[in-house]
């Protein structure tokens, strides 16, 4: 069975129809037939949200589709395996931010991916759409995937 850690740069491409969305839908056939299993952490909720919300926003997604979106999203989360969040993973994650310059969400992202193939024990493939996240997470040897550039991914 594949593993996935979802980024919310990748996992977005699921709603709005952009390049990557079409394998971003595959990998969503895997995990809602359980031949893949999802991860994420909660604040990757939010940023979901965020991302929908400010594409609507910007009138790159109507207004009457939104509404959904939202809900096979709010459907879809159903099939994440959601990672709990808490202070030592959150300093754990501040060596990212200073190792290889992400920001502070993304150095987060990171260490919960390491988390998910800690807990599963198997390897985890990062998929993201954040080429710097992409490059920290090889360098910490996960394997990754970017949905823009399939055949630049580890």
């Amino acid at each position: 069975m594949k593993h996935y850690y979802l980024d919310p740069s990748a996992w977005s491409k699921r709603y709005i129809t952009e390049t990557g969305s079409e394998l971003v839908n595959t990998l969503w056939e895997e995990i809602r037939a359980s031949e893949a299993s999802a991860y994420c952490h909660w604040l990757g909720f939010t940023e979901v949200i965020s991302v929908l919300l400010r594409r609507r926003n910007a009138g790159q997604v109507p207004i009457q589709q939104y509404a959904p979106m939202q809900i096979q999203f709010e459907k879809d989360c159903e099939f994440i395996n959601w990672l709990e969040i808490d202070w030592e993973l959150v300093q754990l994650s501040s060596d990212f931010v200073l190792k290889y310059n992400l920001n502070a969400t993304d150095a987060l992202h990171l260490q919960c991916a390491i988390e998910a193939y800690d807990r599963v024990g198997s390897p985890i493939i990062v998929v993201s759409s954040d080429r710097r996240l992409l490059r920290a997470a090889a360098a910490e040897n996960l394997s990754t995937l970017n949905p823009e550039a399939p055949s630049e991914s580890v």
